[in-house]
């Protein structure tokens, strides 16, 4: 026994037995409608109490006068269901005298049988259903019940149907349904019982096929109507038909509601299985001829109708609607022709019919969803995706944003983004490339715009007034107005629109391409309060695992802000070496969008002097020199051009370092950036190894394989690539020339000297003698001359080069010589000493730097100051004064000391003792080295009074002597 909710005892099919056996005893008996004619006004009655009791439990609306009842939106359909069966068990139907026999067979409805006092007429119970908002069950039941019951109410609403439905356009529906359901029959039952013929028997009677019988509609402009809602509905059906040929259809849920068997259950299963066993295949065989059948008829009724349309009514037709979206009635019918003459060429009966050729001049006049879309006016196309011409689903949603986003005008209009953010959870990755391509246009056009006016510009002679010069400012002012407004213009569509299309992307790589094209909008910016924070709070929650890595949440940030957010991530990689690493793996990972933010990386790391005094020290844990290979393996597969770009960037970010810091005079951050820059090329000469291993390798297993050829040609290009980073380096102007102008800078005299400033100018000099050589082979020496011009030292150079590094055979002046060490380098220093030592004036050049220190201290009374005077000369005179006596032991060493002979040594003693100020402490203790090769002593720890001790024993012994 089959439990069906839908056919269950309920408040509503007592309510109606109630009615109904009041109606019967009081009013008429339920049996005694045989003609809807006089039986009205008590039809109508009947009508009323049903309707009242749906009314009551909400399954149907209110109706207003005139109107068709309709089903309450969101009722329980199985409810309208079971209640239409409840009376359609409780009808009159010809076969009564079988009634007690089918009711024992169909246990799940024999408890709603013989409820009332007399069985209903069946033209009461098919008025009920038309009127009381349950004709589509009707057309179920008509579709899903027992034929030899569905052909006795197919008969009866052919019958009754002008008495129950006046309106011509609302019997249409109710024709081409109750045809629609007979095919949906002959596929569910798959029966000999034929429904064709009372189908066609209501559709030849209810039908306003010819002209005399469309004249019964008065209006000319409903008649055109007409014909078009008859074609419209009948190819409708038409289609489905051809649809379901050669298709298994599955029964829907509710086909057992309706359905009464004539045997036991059981007994109707083996006889179909046997059916299925004997005669499958010839059954398909029926059921297929009886669907073509049933098409072929009604393509004869379309056939019928078509004499009737003349060239008025196709016009006509364009403006009346089609119950479709947007598509007007000659559109739909077009349409409707095109699809059915496709699915005609599967079948070559129906193909043959005449109809065929009758059809092709409708289906050119087929137009697809998507170009009444583009018919539509922008005003137009915002009502339709607002829902105000019909009810949309999702896909008809879509198309219609697919529509307005090939309107390039929809992007600077405030109602179409509204509506496109509104249905934001449609759109995906095409339409952020729509966007992003469309403000790429905005961007080129507007660069264009600009490019013209400054030509205009540039072609004006004549001297600009006072007055012009005022409105050139007004209109550089309007200028920057109009830039603004530029971005106010997309604010919402890239805030409400754009990014959240971004942030719904799930997927990594499709992340990665809008950000590539997003790279190219540099200038692009979203107008967010939270951003900023909402970047800082992700990097100070960073872990420096890569496998965690948050990659989604990390491009969601890049979108916004991809600038500052690599930025963010490089300034966590110059503190810590682990986020090093994970910088450039995701570096790596990411390349397209990577690569567009090094340079800004590159000049804010470069000039922060906080980063730059945290970072680590060593060589192999600095960051700005991972973030130069970087550039180099990003780029060495590239052409020329490109890898001597990323390298200049590279080097322009650390010369605009250095000009600030030299500004500032920030001696550590100048030295931090200088040890990189003297790594450089180190790590050049690593890569131009490694490269040429790689391309000799390669060169191997080609010889060996005989293959591979094209990967031996990248590897020979990126060899010879490598080779020449070190050239470009040393020849790049903008580096060279920003040392030279810092080396100027860090030159000082006794007064102001800094040891730190002399460590600084020390890693110019050694830089500046290790790669001055090539730049100055590969340079205009005009640019250098000009350069060279503006220096406050400029007499320190000579011929374009330094001065004191030169070898000069020119005798030196003492005092000239004093003068150029107070403002050398370590190197330089040691230079200009070696010479003057050689020319053997290095003890009257020390004099003339001993009496330049007394003049700094105010103290000139004698050459060389006592020790206990020490204390009294100003700090940095004495630390210079030390620095020169530093750089002269050294010279002293190299010029005298080594290539002497130890029977020299004694006049070296002397000569050295004989130096200003040696017997100050610190001093005395930078020639403890020399003179304890020159006393022949290898005590570690030698002190003042020992050192005199043992030069008086030499020199009184070489004076016995």
């Amino acid at each position: 026994m089959e439990e069906l909710q839908a056919l269950n005892s309920c408040e509503v099919f007592n309510q109606i037995r109630c009615e109904f056996n009041s109606y019967h005893n009081k009013v008429k008996k339920l049996n005694s409608f045989n003609f809807f004619s006089g039986n009205e006004s008590q039809i109508k009655e009947l009508v009323r109490r049903v309707n009242n009791v749906l009314l009551e439990h909400e399954l149907v609306n209110e109706k207003m006068e005139g109107e068709v009842m309709k089903i309450m939106p969101g009722t329980n359909l199985n409810q309208l269901r079971g209640t239409l069966m409840y009376i359609i068990l409780n009808s009159v139907h010809i076969k009564s005298e079988e009634h007690a026999i089918w009711a024992r067979w169909n246990p799940q409805c024999v408890h709603l049988l013989n409820q009332w006092p007399a069985p209903l007429s069946q033209l009461v119970t098919v008025t009920l259903a038309l009127d009381c908002g349950m004709s589509g069950q009707f057309l179920e039941f008509l579709a899903c019940g027992s034929p030899w019951l569905t052909s006795q109410y197919l008969d009866c609403l052919n019958e009754n149907l002008l008495h129950v439905i006046t309106d011509h356009f609302e019997a249409l529906p109710l024709i081409c349904g109750a045809l629609e359901s007979v095919a949906k029959s002959i596929c569910y039952h798959q029966t000999n019982v034929n429904l064709m013929p009372n189908a066609l028997r209501l559709l030849q009677r209810h039908l306003l096929g010819t002209e005399e019988r469309l004249s019964l509609i008065r209006s000319s402009l409903q008649r055109h109507r007409y014909l078009g809602e008859a074609m419209r509905q009948l190819l409708d059906v038409t289609l489905g038909v051809v649809a379901s040929i050669d298709v298994d259809i599955t029964l829907p849920d509710y086909f057992a509601v309706y359905a009464l068997r004539l045997a036991p259950l059981k007994l109707k299963e083996e006889q179909e299985q046997a059916q299925a066993e004997e005669q499958q295949q010839e059954q398909k065989k029926q059921l297929k001829q009886q669907l073509i059948n049933l098409t072929s008829k009604l393509m004869d009724t379309v056939q019928r109708l078509l004499p009737m349309i003349s060239v008025n009514t196709y016009m006509y037709w364009q403006d009346f609607p089609s119950g479709r979206l947007i598509l007007h009635l000659q559109a739909h019918i077009g349409n409707q022709c095109q699809q059915l003459l496709q699915l005609l060429t599967q079948h070559e009966e129906l193909q043959k019919h005449s109809l065929v050729k009758q059809l092709g001049n409708f289906a050119e006049g087929a137009q697809t969803f998507e170009q009444r879309l583009e018919m539509l006016t922008l005003g137009e196309l915002l009502s339709f995706l607002d829902g105000e011409l019909g009810e949309l689903n999702e896909e008809q949603l879509l198309q219609g944003l697919n529509q307005l986003f090939k309107r390039p005008i929809a992007f600077g209009s405030d109602e179409c983004v509204e509506s496109m953010a509104k249905h934001v959870r449609l759109l995906n990755i095409n339409h952020a490339h729509v966007i992003l391509d469309h403000l790429l246009e905005v961007k080129k056009l507007r660069q264009l715009e600009m490019e013209q006016d400054q030509a205009e510009k540039g072609q004006q002679v004549l001297a600009i007034k006072q007055e012009q010069m005022e409105e050139q400012e007004e209109e550089v002012q309007m200028e920057q107005d109009q830039e603004h407004d530029y971005y106010e213009t997309y604010d919402e569509l890239l805030t409400s629109v754009l990014l959240p299309i971004y942030k719904n992307l799930s997927n990594a790589a499709e992340k990665l391409q809008l950000l590539e094209k997003r790279q190219k909008l540099y200038d692009l910016r979203f107008n967010l309060e939270d951003s900023d924070a909402e970047r800082i709070f992700f990097f100070n929650n960073l872990n420096y695992n890569k496998e965690n890595f948050p990659m989604i949440q990390f491009l969601d940030l890049c979108f916004v802000k991809p600038l500052e957010t690599w930025l963010s991530l490089a300034q966590l990689a110059m503190v810590h070496v682990k986020f090093a690493n994970l910088y450039t793996q995701i570096g790596i990972k990411c390349a397209p969008n990577f690569r567009p933010t090094l340079n800004y990386t590159m000049q804010h790391l470069m000039q922060d002097e906080r980063l730059l005094k945290q970072c680590p020290t060593p060589a192999s844990q600095d960051f700005l020199l991972h973030l130069y290979v970087l550039n180099i393996q990003l780029n060495v597969g590239n052409n020329l051009t490109d890898l001597q770009l990323v390298q200049n960037n590279y080097l322009s970010a650390l010369a605009a370092g250095l000009a600030k810091f030299t500004d500032t005079l920030d001696y550590m951050a100048l030295g931090r950036l200088l040890q990189t820059l003297l790594q450089l090329e180190i790590i050049e000469q690593r890569h131009i190894s490694s490269s040429w291993r790689r391309f000799k390798l390669q060169r191997q297993r080609v010889r060996k394989m005989g293959r591979g050829q094209s990967k031996l040609k990248l590897a020979k290009k990126s060899a010879l690539l490598i080779r020449k980073l070190g050239w470009w380096r040393s020849s790049n102007w903008t580096l060279t020339s920003q040392l030279i102008r810092s080396m100027d800078a860090l030159r000082g005299n006794l007064g102001s000297f800094e040891a730190s400033r002399i460590q600084v100018l020390d890693l110019i000099v050694k830089y500046h003698v290790q790669n001055y050589p090539r730049f100055a082979s590969s340079s205009a020496n005009e640019s250098i001359d000009e350069l060279l011009q503006t220096l406050k030292h400029k007499d320190l150079w000579k011929d374009n080069q330094l001065a004191l590094l030169l070898d000069s055979e020119k005798s030196l002046q003492p005092k000239d010589c004093a003068l150029l060490l107070a403002q050398s380098s370590s190197l330089e220093a040691i230079k200009l000493l070696s010479d003057a030592i050689r020319q053997k004036i290095d003890r009257a050049v020390m004099n003339e730097l001993a009496r330049a220190v007394d003049l700094v201290s105010g103290d000139i009374s004698s050459p060389s100051a006592s020790p206990s005077a020490a204390t009294s000369y100003p700090m940095n005179a004495l630390k210079a004064y030390g620095f020169l006596f530093k750089c002269y032991m050294k010279a002293f060493n190299d010029v005298l000391i080594k290539p002497a002979k130890s029977s020299d040594y004694p006049c070296l003693i002397e000569h050295l003792l004989q130096t200003p100020k040696l017997l100050m402490k610190d001093n005395l203790f930078l020639a403890v080295n020399n003179l304890k090769t020159l006393l022949n002593t290898t005590e570690e720890h030698v002190g003042e009074e020992k050192i005199r001790q043992l030069v008086n024993f030499n020199l009184s012994k070489k004076a016995n002597n």
